[in-house]
């Protein structure tokens, strides 16, 4: 009998050493995985002061008015989660109003005079032959016309109503002409191509997107958004015209909290007022958890 309580406490513990390796592993793992978002994102802000300048590394904002169409951009930066379901741009919650006022900072600021192919027009007879090359050419390898988090790039359901022929047809013609840091591959089309696939890609609407109007003269609206742009520090992940460079401050103290609930609450959430921004549409819960995970253990 003694025997068996023996091999029974022996067996006992060695399930319980297991388990905690077991456990101890998965959150080595978790840590790990945090770490590689963090640094990824959050460490433009979260830095400490004796850490170098971090490198912008989301796309630049110098030619937003070759890019972008007004209204499109007002709703993305009020609410990005409503064009893309998951995008790397986390939501700051934005009233409308401070949304009008950064945009029309952005598009007053910037370049229009992107691309070395101009006055490019649709031809809608070219269209089912562009649907037909994002296929053959392997652009839905990172491309999708609906959402699949599994794909690298970001989806093109609706990319008609975010930008304009010109700005798509030399896009598609040589990417790196517009962000040389970009992961866009450069696939070698004929023009004819580079046409048939702007065609089918400006076809892809937004239905029933807000509309609003760019009012360039407004130069009180176009300062304001220029203040608002400072106060979220967009620069910090974003090369931005007419906005002199800020110093990246450290806000790590924000994550010096020891409640988790609460810690989760910020990086989920935001918090209102300041510039943290809500990364649930960003990131998954499991990553959040990991992210939580990677800063509880720096603390």
């Amino acid at each position: 009998m003694k025997k068996l309580v023996v091999v029974l406490n022996v067996f006992l513990l060695s399930f319980f050493i297991t388990g905690m390796a077991k456990e101890s592993n998965q959150n080595k793992e978790s840590v790990i995985k945090g770490k590689k978002i963090f640094e990824s994102n959050c460490i433009v802000c979260h830095k400490k002061n004796s850490e170098k300048q971090v490198e912008k590394t989301a796309i630049p904002l110098l030619q937003s008015s070759s890019k972008y169409n007004f209204s499109w951009l007002v709703n993305w930066l009020s609410n990005p989660e409503s064009y893309m379901e998951k995008s790397r741009m986390p939501s700051f919650h934005l009233k409308k109003s401070d949304s009008l006022a950064i945009a029309s900072f952005l598009m007053a600021y910037s370049s229009d005079e992107y691309g070395q192919k101009k006055n490019i027009i649709p031809n809608p007879k070219l269209a089912n032959e562009g649907k037909a090359l994002y296929s053959s050419k392997g652009c839905n390898n990172c491309h999708s016309i609906v959402i699949n988090d599994e794909l690298g790039g970001p989806d093109i359901k609706k990319i008609g109503s975010k930008t304009n022929p010109k700005w798509l047809f030399n896009w598609i013609k040589d990417p790196k002409t517009y962000f040389y840091k970009t992961t866009m591959t450069h696939v070698e089309f004929s023009e004819h191509e580079v046409l048939a696939l702007t065609s089918w890609l400006s076809q892809l609407k937004w239905k029933n997107m807000p509309i609003s109007k760019f009012k360039q003269n407004d130069k009180k609206l176009i300062e304001q958004g220029k203040e608002l742009t400072k106060f979220y520090r967009c620069s910090t992940c974003h090369a931005i015209a007419g906005l002199d460079e800020e110093l990246n401050i450290s806000a790590t103290p924000v994550f010096n909290t020891k409640d988790k609930k609460a810690l989760l609450n910020f990086i989920q959430n935001g918090i209102t007022g300041t510039a943290m921004p809500s990364w649930k549409y960003t990131f998954s819960k499991n990553e959040i958890n990991n992210l939580v995970e990677y800063i509880k253990s720096t603390q």
